[in-house]
């Protein structure tokens, strides 16, 4: 989406404020759901749409997946990437807790395959999920 609109996801978010940005996402998911043999990283809250719920439910040969592990593990995960300076909710660790807490159950719901990645290191939830998705 980045490339598409020649902007940051936080200078997205600052010009479109979040409402404009989900709109800006939908189309980018419809987009990238036309493509064969797509690897799609959803941000946190596009789940929170139906509308994007209902194009990875209807779009067949799709499978969705969901890396998980405790928000105390995932929000440690958050603050150690380079960009978790520009991302406000990290600033507040109550308010993460409370958004992650709200849109799990969606993450679970919308995936075909859950991999518990908590004392898993990259590499080993590479290999993790390859095994599902061979399964599938």
């Amino acid at each position: 989406m980045e490339t598409t609109h020649g902007a940051t996801i936080a200078e997205l978010f600052t010009q479109h404020g979040e409402p404009g940005f989900r709109q800006l996402e939908t189309r980018a998911l419809a987009a990238a759901l036309g493509r064969h043999n797509a690897v799609i990283a959803l941000g946190g809250g596009a789940l929170e749409s139906l509308t994007n719920r209902l194009l990875l439910e209807q779009k067949p040969n799709t499978l969705t997946v969901f890396l998980d592990a405790p928000f105390e593990i995932l929000f440690d995960r958050c603050v150690l990437q380079p960009d978790a300076a520009i991302r406000p909710v990290l600033k507040d660790p109550d308010t993460a807790a409370a958004r992650f807490k709200a849109r799990r159950p969606q993450y679970q719901r919308a995936a075909h395959i859950i991999v518990e990645t908590e004392a898993l290191t990259p590499t080993e939830t590479v290999a993790r999920l390859i095994e599902e998705l061979r399964r599938h």
